[in-house]
């Protein structure tokens, strides 16, 4: 009935709306599958950056295992400056991707993920203060048998200047063997000491427990030594020199032990260091396959929602158009063969319509203007009836003429 009251450029705009409206739905369809594929492929581009930026800290951490706190020729940072940047750069792509995420699997995983980069930090901070006590370590080993030699050296040699004065005063065979075994003494604790380092850095290069060992004795072995040259000398200067040797030692072995901790505390980071690389890595990866898993399912859900739009489209498409055809064709068809049987000389023709439009309003023109033809300038009460009547009719069929008329000619 709506229909039926519209004018036909009223139908022609409804026809083009259904036909627009169809247009904007299958584009609101691809554009939301675009949009999901394109955040999804943004979030997978920073997972990859994350995964990358993890790489770096660790080639920095490898540097720093390698260089220590050393600049490169050339560089302005050192390892330690590079693994805190890389480090920072991971921390804020992690916080700028977790805001872009909606599903809350995807976001337990990246904090997960975040909770693995922290403990990562903390580990490389661990190692970092461990690195820097090993090198106070190293540098209180040196000092200690740097001292360690060079009272012995002096012991040595004044052990020979005694000799010498010894041999040339006559003293006695005893007095010189005493001397001599004096000078011996020395020179052991020379070749001790340098075993020492040979064995420490053995330890350094191998991390073997044997090499801890033998340091462990050979310094045993000289302070026992030492507490005996102790008993012997009659010099108070010579005491003094053992006294200064055995202080040395303790601090040498104490500062090893020290080394000796750290290297295992380093290891227990290193080692802390590579699960905490490997599960960041992993969660991240996680959140990678995640978002190709999304970017497919929405692929197929686009396409079948498009698919499924296209169909829904062209029926309504189809639908519409023969709806407006039949409303704005239909009511033209019975004016069309009105004329023809007119002409043939059938003047109560009447072209029957319901439209209330442009279409209708010609109908009853085109009726009035055939009763203007009839010969008696009007026509019969069935014939009024039939132009006014409310409701539609077939049109083109000849109404039945009165009796009283019946076969005169039209």
């Amino acid at each position: 009935m709506i229909m039926k009251n519209m004018k036909v450029s009223k139908k022609l705009f409804v026809g083009f709306g259904v036909v627009l409206a169809l247009t904007c739905a299958m584009a609101f369809v691809g554009f939301d599958g675009l949009s999901r594929v394109a955040r999804s492929v943004e979030i997978a581009d920073d997972a990859n950056s994350m995964v990358k930026a993890m790489l770096a800290a660790r080639r920095q951490e490898k540097n720093f295992m390698l260089r220590g706190f050393t600049v490169p020729p050339g560089g302005t940072q050192n390892s330690v400056e590079k693994l805190n940047d890389a480090i920072a750069t991971l921390e804020a792509q992690i916080e700028e991707t977790m805001v872009k995420l909606d599903k809350q699997q995807d976001r337990d995983d990246l904090a997960e993920g975040k909770r693995y980069v922290e403990d990562y930090k903390a580990a490389a901070g661990n190692y970092v203060r461990l690195e820097r006590e090993d090198q106070e370590a190293h540098s209180r080993m040196e000092d200690a048998a740097q001292a360690v030699l060079s009272v012995v050296e002096q012991l040595r040699a004044d052990q020979k200047e005694k000799l010498y004065a010894e041999i040339e005063s006559g003293a006695q065979v005893a007095t010189i063997q005493d001397r001599l075994e004096k000078a011996d003494d020395a020179d052991r604790l020379t070749k001790w000491m340098l075993e020492v380092r040979r064995h420490e850095t053995n330890y350094i290069l191998r991390g073997d427990q044997q090499y801890v060992d033998r340091v462990t004795t050979q310094i045993d072995e000289m302070l026992a030594l030492l507490d005996s040259m102790k008993i012997r000398f009659k010099d108070a200067a010579n005491d003094a020199q053992a006294d200064r040797m055995i202080a040395s030692l303790k601090d040498y072995e104490e500062a090893f032990e020290s080394h000796t901790d750290t290297v295992a505390r380093q290891y227990n980071q290193e080692t802390a260091l590579v699960e905490a690389a490997r599960g960041a890595i992993e969660q991240v990866e996680d959140l990678r396959a995640s978002q190709k898993e999304a970017m497919l399912a929405t692929q197929r859900s686009a396409t079948t929602a498009a698919l499924g739009a296209s169909g829904i489209a062209l029926l309504m498409g189809i639908g519409a158009a023969l709806a407006i055809n039949k409303r704005i064709t239909g009511p033209v068809t019975t004016p069309q063969r009105a004329p023809e049987q007119i002409a043939q000389g059938h003047l109560q023709v009447r072209v029957h319509t319901q439209e209330r439009s442009e279409l209708g309003q010609l109908a009853a023109a085109f009726n009035q203007m055939v009763v203007n033809l009839q010969p008696d300038g009007g026509e019969s009460p069935a014939f009024r009836r039939a132009d006014t009547a409310p409701q539609c009719r077939a049109a083109g069929r000849p109404q039945r003429q009165p009796a009283h008329r019946q076969g005169e000619a039209p």
